[in-house]
C-alpha cells in the first residue's frame, strides 16, 4: 500500500535515524551515512518511531502515538504513512538484525507489532 500511493518521490538519506544524526559546528545538525535512495519523504521517519531503544520507557504504546502526532505535525505528513513506514522499518531493522547478530530482533519486531495495532 505504501508503495503504491502517488507520494512525489524525492531523494533521501535512507537511513536516517538518532546515530547517524551529529551535532555539527558549520550547522546545527549533521547527517552522516546517506544511502541516496529515491522515494516517499515519509519513508525518513520510520526509524523515529523505534530508534532509539524503548524497551524500558513506561506507557511504550502512548509513546509510540506522541512520536506519531508530532511527527504528522510538524512535517505535515499523513499519521498512517508514517505508521506504515514504522512498521516497514522495523521489520527491516529486525532482518538487518537477524542476519547480524539477532541481539535487539525482538525488540524491533515488538515495536512493529505494536504499531499494527495503534491507530
Amino acid at each position: 500500500d505504501l508503495l503504491a500511493a502517488n507520494e512525489p518521490a524525492m531523494l533521501l538519506h535512507g537511513d536516517l535515524h538518532h546515530y547517524n544524526i551529529l551535532r555539527a559546528q558549520r550547522q546545527p545538525w549533521l547527517a552522516i551515512d546517506p544511502k541516496g535512495v529515491v522515494g516517499d519523504p515519509a519513508y525518513e521517519v520510520g526509524a523515529f518511531l523505534y530508534n532509539p531503544d524503548l524497551a524500558q520507557r513506561p506507557n511504550l504504546d502512548r509513546l509510540l502515538q506522541r512520536r506519531m502526532d508530532l511527527l504528522a505535525e510538524q512535517l505535515a505528513f499523513d499519521r498512517e504513512r508514517i505508521r506504515g513506514w514504522g512498521v516497514a522499518q522495523a521489520v527491516r531493522s529486525a532482518c538487518w538484525t537477524i542476519e547480524v547478530q539477532c541481539d535487539g530482533c525482538d525488540y524491533v519486531i515488538d515495536i512493529g507489532e505494536r504499531l499494527t495495532r495503534i491507530r
